[in-house]
């Protein structure tokens, strides 16, 4: 399938129901980009707060009008999703402030260099022993000279603690970083799909550490999106994406779901998809819960959506469009 093809003839996931998300709090700001974790056959959902939004450049007409203002407001929410197995309906409650807004400059980080803002951008979550959450942050120069470094960190919500997840030969923006698993001992990573590089970080010690890298992966790189979810025992299911410019009109995601084997290794993959349109959808949550597998994505920087798959559906999904 040429570039030309997948632009033009995406295929379409199929769900068995599709519902808008909206939030109760902050609707003067934009609420996106969800993710979930599962605890105790329960869906806790987390989602980035912001007055910045790029939908404008995801629209086809070609608008191009940023919502970037210079002082940025950032926070992340969080809301229990209650979920109907038999209607498949899905409603949000219990809404709260994750991470506290903040405009500019977040506190908890305790960003020593003045010439630099640091902010939040979207969140990663998973459930250990503690509720943790694994954020991309992003610093970006204040003064002209424009540069930015936009590390990984780990904010436990139970005691507020934060850690930056820097490794010391990797300056770059580390923004896709994808959670594998947990276990009593660490939180496995993965850093790239092509290397394929495995981190882990240590909970007892704060050291991550480069667990794998190989090039077998000779297919092109994705972006991090959702976690790694275990199917049967048998293999991982997780959700990918990469980016394409239009020619200067818009900025679309297409997605992909990927099987790893159970030592992490990438399988295959399916051709790209839409989730539900052509835009800029970020898929950053899946969950199994008993034969469903649910999505959470947002759409243009201003949009939350839940879709569900049964799992027998997405299977044979999977089997019906693998990418050769």
């Amino acid at each position: 399938m040429g570039r030309s093809d997948i632009l033009k003839n995406p295929l379409q996931l199929t769900f068995e129901n599709v519902q808008e998300i909206t939030s109760t709090m902050h609707n003067d700001l934009f609420n996106y980009n969800p993710t979930m974790v599962l605890k105790n056959h329960k869906i806790q959902l987390f989602w980035r707060i912001s007055n910045c939004s790029y939908n404008p450049k995801t629209n086809w007409l070609g608008d191009r009008k940023d919502f970037d203002p210079k002082i940025k407001i950032e926070g992340v929410g969080t809301g229990e999703l209650v979920f109907a197995s038999e209607t498949k309906n899905i409603s949000l409650k219990n809404e709260a402030i994750s991470i506290p807004l903040s405009s500019d400059h977040l506190e908890i980080f305790k960003n020593p260099d003045s010439e630099f803002r640091v902010t939040v951008e979207d969140p990663r979550a998973i459930c250990t022993d503690e509720s943790l959450l694994v954020l991309n942050t992003w610093k970006s120069r204040k003064t002209k000279g424009y540069s930015i470094h936009g590390p990984m960190a780990l904010y436990n919500c139970a005691n507020k603690d934060l850690v930056l997840l820097n490794l010391p030969e990797d300056n770059s923006v580390q923004k896709n970083f994808t959670i594998i698993n947990s276990d009593q001992n660490v939180i496995r990573l993965l850093k790239s799909s092509n290397p394929h590089t495995i981190l882990e970080f240590d909970k007892n010690n704060g050291n991550l550490t480069k667990k794998l890298e190989h090039n077998l992966n000779s297919k092109s790189f994705l972006h991090g999106g959702s976690p790694f979810i275990l199917v049967d025992n048998e293999y991982y299911f997780r959700v990918a994406r990469q980016r394409f410019h239009l020619k200067g009109l818009s900025e679309i995601h297409l997605s992909y779901l990927v099987m790893h084997d159970l030592n992490f290794n990438e399988i295959a993959r399916t051709k790209p998809f839409v989730l539900q349109k052509y835009a800029f959808e970020v898929c950053n949550g899946l969950v199994m819960l008993d034969d469903d597998f649910i999505f959470s994505w947002g759409e243009n920087d201003k949009k939350m959506y839940i879709g569900v798959v049964r799992k027998g559906d997405l299977i044979r999904f999977f089997q019906e469009h693998i990418s050769m």
